[in-house]
């Protein structure tokens, strides 16, 4: 079931979408969260090598990124573009802190923040 790129939520529906053991995929996500200083939702389970929370979809062995399993749960579609972070903080889930762009509009926010970018921390 590929409901978050697909853009039909509605037919996998991931709020009653659950987990082998009954837990709704929502529910996963909420406890799977602390709420940090300056209100980031840090993922607190598995993360990729880039600090990226990752959550395997119900049912399947595919990894999906947690922010952007938040974003569709919280727009009920999935993101048309990347979901980037308005706080920086790459295990951060929290819906309010999230919003979509092109990689063009991301690698401008990361010089704005002053954090390197490219493969060798420059600016490319």
């Amino acid at each position: 079931m590929r409901w978050w790129y697909t853009g039909d939520l509605r037919e996998a529906d991931p709020i009653g979408h659950r987990f082998p053991n009954g837990t709704p995929l929502a529910v996963k996500m909420a406890e799977s969260v602390e709420i940090v200083d300056g209100g980031c939702h840090e993922w607190q389970k598995a993360r990729n090598r880039h600090g990226y929370g990752i959550v395997v979809e119900p049912g399947t062995r595919r990894t999906l990124l947690a922010h952007r399993v938040a974003f569709a749960l919280c727009h009920e579609r999935e993101p048309r573009l990347g979901v980037l972070h308005l706080c920086h903080n790459p295990p951060c889930c929290n819906p309010a802190h999230l919003h979509e762009g092109d990689q063009k509009q991301n690698a401008r926010d990361t010089i704005e923040a002053g954090r390197p970018i490219g493969r060798y921390g420059t600016v490319t």
